[in-house]
């Protein structure tokens, strides 16, 4: 996949030294509003769960997926039918190897949706938006660990995966489980992780029509009701 398809999962700190949080607080407690009344989901966010679902549940399926993806492989150039062609960075290689860790892979339980998580997803893709250049960041410094907090209490375990140049969710989890230009391979890891019970998903555009997705991951969380301000997630 293309070396831009990836955020790590490293929490960046980052100082604001142009932005008054002040100046924005009126627009960011709306966002953060909208975000606490989240009851469902859209049809793609939706698709992106159960495409991690199949993942887990049935990962031979998902090495047809794979093994299909690599056949548009030039080189190290992808060229998928009606898209633009992406390079990549291992060319094959990632491919390779994410079909060699779907062979050793258990079946895993499916994950259940969490509107909370959805909640902290959604937050930080309303940033993405903006300036997809924040990765796991938030615009005033947040961290998943203080997003995820403000919609309830979360367990000992959570990640998050991000996402984008991608509109269909079986592009979205192929990038992640894919994982080109990241050794650790980090994404596929959560994605594939026992100590995961519960998924939240956000999907949105960003500048130039490009298609995002945060996706949270936790072991235990328990969502509450208490109100949250624009001051409280800095």
């Amino acid at each position: 996949m293309n070396k831009y398809l990836f955020e790590t999962f490293i929490f960046i700190t980052t100082a604001l030294a142009f932005f008054s949080p002040e100046a924005f607080a009126q627009k960011d407690e709306s966002i953060i509003q909208k975000s606490s009344e989240i009851k469902s989901i859209s049809a793609i966010e939706q698709a992106v769960i159960n495409e991690i679902n199949t993942v887990r549940t049935d990962p031979k399926k998902y090495i047809g997926y794979l093994e299909e993806y690599e056949k548009f492989l030039r080189g190290k150039i992808v060229y998928l039918p009606g898209t633009v062609p992406l390079e990549t960075t291992e060319g094959s290689e990632a491919i390779k190897d994410a079909i060699k860790d779907l062979k050793k892979v258990s079946k895993l339980e499916p994950l259940n949706i969490s509107y909370g998580l959805s909640k902290a997803a959604n937050l930080q893709l309303k940033d993405l938006m903006q300036d997809l250049a924040l990765g796991h960041t938030g615009k005033y410094g947040s961290t998943l660990t203080q997003r995820v907090a403000k919609f309830g209490r979360i367990g000992n375990r959570y990640a998050e995966n991000i996402a984008y140049q991608s509109d269909t969710a079986r592009d979205f989890v192929l990038t992640m489980i894919i994982d080109d230009g990241l050794k650790s391979r980090t994404h596929r890891k959560n994605i594939l992780s026992r100590n995961f019970k519960l998924i939240g998903v956000a999907f949105g555009k960003g500048k130039n029509d490009m298609g995002l997705c945060v996706v949270v991951f936790a072991d235990i969380f328990t969502e509450t009701t208490q109100k949250t301000t624009a001051r409280q997630i800095r």
